[in-house]
């Protein structure tokens, strides 16, 4: 596996932003010069009219890439190659609707798979404002993973492992200095 030695760690970075109108592109590559990793990112967001808002972002991290801070999108920063989509509609300035999908693979070893995982992450949330003080939302998410079974076998299997978590959270602020929380959640697995 690979393990940063050593106080030398020069990364080469570049990052570009652009926009034309509405639509925002931008990306970012950095080169790791001794070890000669590199990890990139881009993606878009568009606003397609006044009510919906979308983004596509692609990652593509090298096994072995160190992420210099621990912010990098995606769900390690390293050994992984991604593609994010996400979505919001807006109805009006009180409920609104979020949902994205993350679609990734990890081709290389990780500390928990000895195999390559290809991995789904979904999301929807429904979220509603009562007044300017106090809302509400619903939300439900579903993770695909690949894992080590847990069997102690001289060669480990992988197996699927499918999480559906649902939340529902509850927010009440009663003066500037006390606000009220609620929030109900459930997590079930499948194997």
């Amino acid at each position: 596996l690979h393990y940063p030695q050593g106080s030398d760690r020069t990364c080469l970075q570049f990052a570009e932003k652009h926009r034309s109108g509405n639509p925002h592109a931008s990306s970012e590559l950095s080169y790791e010069v001794i070890s000669q990793k590199k990890s990139m990112i881009a993606g878009v967001f568009i606003p397609l009219g006044t009510k919906i808002e979308t983004v596509v972002l692609f990652r593509n991290y090298d096994p072995g890439f160190v992420a210099r801070y621990n912010t990098a999108f995606g769900q390690n920063g390293q050994n992984e190659r991604g593609l994010y989509t996400g979505l919001k509609y807006i109805f009006n300035r009180r409920l609104w609707i979020s949902a994205f999908q993350d679609m990734y693979v990890q081709p290389w070893l990780q500390y928990t798979t000895d195999g390559p995982a290809y991995n789904a992450d979904a999301f929807v949330q429904i979220d509603k404002m009562f007044t300017k003080k106090s809302g509400a939302y619903f939300r439900v998410r579903q993770v695909h993973s690949v894992e080590n079974d847990v069997a102690e076998t001289p060669v480990q299997q992988l197996y699927n492992r499918n999480t559906t978590q649902l939340r529902l959270h509850i927010k009440n602020e009663i003066t500037s200095a006390l606000q009220l929380e609620v929030r109900a959640e459930r997590n079930l697995v499948d194997r």
